[in-house]
């Protein structure tokens, strides 16, 4: 789950861009969009970023499109005088420019704030975040994984210095049981390599294994 509020909201929209495909690992799942502003000008007293000419240079919207994950907008913050005619509200334009499924919550005050209303808000967040987890989970049986390496170490525990149990061969067909960073515990389906163990998913910098779908 990536949590951005406010202008933090710029990173995590990039995060979700670029972890959001069957094929990132780690993952993400939800994003949440808290007070996000969908463009440079809806930043108040923001003139220009780092020189940039173009109209949005954040990108925002365009980069919502390439999220495959499920986005929780939270929002009750306005446009801005300059921008309000004939403007959409920032919750409504996210919501469009977003290329997964969308909740919107309408709240008056953020998670993050202390007493009730945040308290509350957090209890809904959390509900929200769960459900679509247990989606995510249900999901992943109907992706495998093929090993794209010519072989790929497999180890018992995560730990690099564990012992070694042996090599996937290439185009042998895993199921992802568990992740810890960029190491993987995997449960052989097909082809030749022990039933199960912990491998690499980056090995010398080449990605050792692709999402298929069943």
């Amino acid at each position: 789950v990536v949590h951005g509020e406010g202008t933090g909201s710029i990173l995590a929209i990039q995060v979700a861009a670029e972890q959001s495909s069957a094929a990132s690992l780690p993952r993400v799942r939800v994003l949440v969009l808290d007070g996000a502003p969908p463009g440079l000008s809806w930043i108040p007293g923001a003139q220009s970023m780092l020189g940039c000419l173009s109209v949005d240079p954040l990108m925002q919207l365009a980069k919502l499109k390439l999220a495959r994950c499920r986005t929780v907008i939270l929002g009750t913050n306005a446009a801005p005088a300059a921008v309000k005619t004939g403007s959409k509200e920032p919750i409504d334009m996210l919501a469009a420019a977003c290329g997964g499924p969308v909740d919107i919550l309408r709240a008056a005050t953020s998670p993050l704030e202390d007493g009730p209303e945040g308290g509350a808000l957090r209890g809904e967040l959390r509900a929200a975040a769960e459900a679509v987890l247990r989606e995510a989970d249900a999901d992943d049986s109907s992706y495998r994984w093929q090993v794209a390496a010519s072989s790929l170490l497999v180890r018992e525990a995560a730990g690099l210095a564990s012992a070694e149990l042996g090599r996937l061969q290439g185009g042998a067909v895993v199921q992802v049981l568990e992740h810890q960073g960029t190491r993987l515990r995997v449960r052989k389906l097909e082809g030749r390599g022990p039933d199960e163990g912990w491998v690499s998913f980056v090995v010398s910098g080449n990605i050792g294994l692709h999402p298929i779908e069943t």
